[in-house]
């Protein structure tokens, strides 16, 4: 197994978006501040942080785009570990869009299909080229709303970037927020180290965003995960899971309470579920194991 990094590096007073309040990190109490104040038994250190929402690398959630959306606690978690690619679109000039052929053509050169129920992430090479010079702010090209609805007609759940923003600086930037609004999807932006996926194939890319009660977006640590093994995909008529990888297919199994109801089935649990109500054989050693297995001889 192989995991990309992909997520910017948080410190004090990172690049943030324009009028959002920088971040603000520093030391709460040091290690021996703390081992004066237990009576000299063992020091603790810790900091704080105060941010925006919408800080490094980070997901959009739907609040954002409409007062009406859903924050990002309410955010679906099966949305955040799915297969991906990533498109080599460093030609696009700064400030360009990228439009719907630029795509077709990137998708081409991958030679890999854009992935339904999963990501597609545009390598501009925006961050490589001027993070964190002041030119990372404004110069970065973007999809516009045509290239967005192609995206969106293909399946994925979300598209990410590595800039700021998803659009070009502007109104085809607020467009691109308002479309995927309507469209039902969203996108991650400032992702970073996006030159380390390319002709690299298809991945698995996970980013779990904090669950913040109201939030309008939250800071991911966003990674690409390859040389996992993914089940046999479904018929094409099943569908529920078309393309995705194992990491994916876990996220959407029920938690052992609700395997003990009864209420879920055998093909949407996917490969090695028990019928409904039945317990799998429990493999760990006595005492129980809290799944509501008896202490047997086969533990």
């Amino acid at each position: 197994m192989k995991i990309v990094d992909l997520s910017r590096e948080l410190y004090h007073k990172t690049p943030t978006y324009p009028g959002h309040p920088p971040i603000i990190h520093g030391v709460w109490t040091t290690h021996e501040e703390s081992f004066a104040a237990s009576g000299n038994v063992h020091g603790l250190a810790s900091m704080f942080i105060s941010m925006p929402d919408h800080a490094g690398t980070h997901i959009d959630a739907f609040r954002h785009f409409n007062k009406d959306g859903a924050p990002i606690g309410e955010y679906p978690l099966e949305n955040c570990i799915v297969p991906g690619i990533c498109l080599d679109l460093r030609h696009i000039a700064a400030r360009a869009e990228i439009v719907v052929s630029d795509l077709e053509a990137a998708v081409e050169k991958c030679g890999h299909p854009v992935p339904k129920g999963g990501t597609v992430l545009l390598c501009t090479g925006h961050h490589a080229r001027t993070f964190p010079r002041k030119e990372y702010v404004t110069d970065n090209s973007g999809v516009n709303v045509a290239a967005t609805e192609w995206l969106a007609a293909r399946g994925v759940v979300h598209f990410g970037i590595d800039s700021m923003r998803p659009g070009p600086d502007g109104e085809v930037n607020l467009l691109v927020h308002k479309a995927c609004g309507e469209l039902g999807i969203t996108h991650i932006e400032s992702l970073c180290n996006l030159e380390a996926l390319l002709g690299e194939g298809p991945f698995t890319f996970i980013g779990l965003p904090m669950k913040w009660r109201d939030g309008t977006g939250s800071p991911i640590r966003a990674v690409a995960v390859f040389g996992t093994s993914p089940s046999p995909r479904p018929s094409r008529g099943e569908g529920w899971d078309e393309g995705l990888s194992q990491p994916a297919r876990l996220a959407r199994l029920p938690s052992p309470a609700a395997q003990g109801r009864g209420d879920f089935s055998p093909r949407r649990a996917g490969r090695g579920a028990t019928s409904a109500g039945a317990t799998p054989p429990c493999r760990t050693a006595s005492p129980p194991c809290g799944r509501g297995c008896r202490p047997s001889r086969r533990h």
